[in-house]
């Protein structure tokens, strides 16, 4: 994959999305909120194998060639001035499965999609998600082995024996949006039409610095258009999006407040992260702006994604 940086726009930035399929030694109890438990182990991970100070990453004069801090908190070179807090934009962790206790022999899957630079650094995650495998996730230390990796196109990745790299293909998020598309319209041609998006998790939103408690088609929007150009910056692509006279109105919703448990390890105590599930019926949709609602599908959208949340599919009314 060349890079053109001329004539690059935000659907030329580059991601992979792959399958994990865990698989238990034995009957053990295992956390409810997964993505939380796997993402504070492969921080573990990553500092266990590649701290060479004291793990205060913030104050650390390695940080640029640091792969911790490239690969879990993935800083951004080119920050908009917006942008006042830390985000990790290089990589989102994401998985259904609620279950608390697993079975010997059974799992479950999760799905890592890795974004512009840190693709490169799959082998660091694949290193990193099998050593917390060997020390256990979650309190009661459930130990595991990654029985299988897939790709999108669900090719073999990684079996019992080797990673095969000839199945390894980065996509665009252009390509994404044009499989999306097809998926929901097969070859007719692109009309406004209403589409029902549906928070698979929790949606993070504020407006005029308030938490929203339901759903708001601006704030949607513009959260849109925010992670778009966040994730263009992140790699290095500029990009600003034209805001619209008028956005895609909501004509049917369902929300409810539902909030998701945490242990902290940064702060060392449990903590509560809240946000609006439920769906939303956007209105007679432009080509345009359904374009930009898939990327938003593949990106999540608000606060806390590396908690999953933001995560929504989109389907044709």
């Amino acid at each position: 994959m060349r890079k053109n940086e001329e004539n690059m726009t935000w659907m030329d930035i580059p991601y992979i999305t792959l399958t994990f399929c865990l698989r238990f030694y034995q009957r053990v109890a295992v956390p409810e909120n997964k993505v939380s438990a796997l993402r504070g182990g492969l921080g573990e991970m990553l500092l266990r194998k590649n701290c060479i100070a004291d793990r205060d990453c913030e104050a650390c004069r390695f940080q640029d060639n640091c792969m911790v801090w490239n690969a879990f908190y993935t800083p951004m070179r080119l920050k908009p001035g917006y942008v006042t807090g830390k985000e990790s934009l290089g990589y989102l962790i994401e998985c259904d499965n609620l279950d608390t206790v697993m079975d010997e022999g059974h799992g479950f899957v999760f799905r890592l999609k890795l974004f512009g630079r840190n693709i490169p650094l799959f082998a660091q995650y694949l290193d990193a998600f099998w050593r917390l495998g060997q020390c256990g996730l979650g309190k009661e230390q459930a130990k595991f082995e990654i029985a299988a990796v897939y790709t999108e196109e669900e090719q073999l990745l990684l079996d019992d024996t080797e990673i095969h790299m000839e199945h390894f293909r980065v996509h665009t998020v252009g390509e994404y949006i044009r499989k999306r598309k097809w998926e929901l319209s097969g070859e007719q041609p692109a009309q406004n039409g209403d589409y029902l998006v549906h928070f698979l998790r929790p949606l993070a939103l504020r407006k005029d610095r308030i938490d929203l408690k339901c759903f708001d088609a601006e704030a949607i929007w513009r959260a849109i258009h925010r992670k778009i150009q966040m994730m263009s910056a992140f790699d290095e692509i500029g990009t600003e999006l034209e805001k619209p006279q008028t956005w895609p109105q909501i004509i049917d919703a369902r929300s409810a407040e539902t909030s998701v448990r945490r242990y902290s390890s940064t702060h060392r105590k449990g903590m509560e992260l809240s946000g609006v599930q439920g769906y939303v019926i956007f209105e007679e949709v432009p080509e345009e702006r359904l374009e930009e609602l898939l990327a938003g599908e593949l990106f999540h959208i608000g606060r806390n994604n590396s908690f999953d949340f933001g995560r929504y599919v989109v389907q044709r009314r």
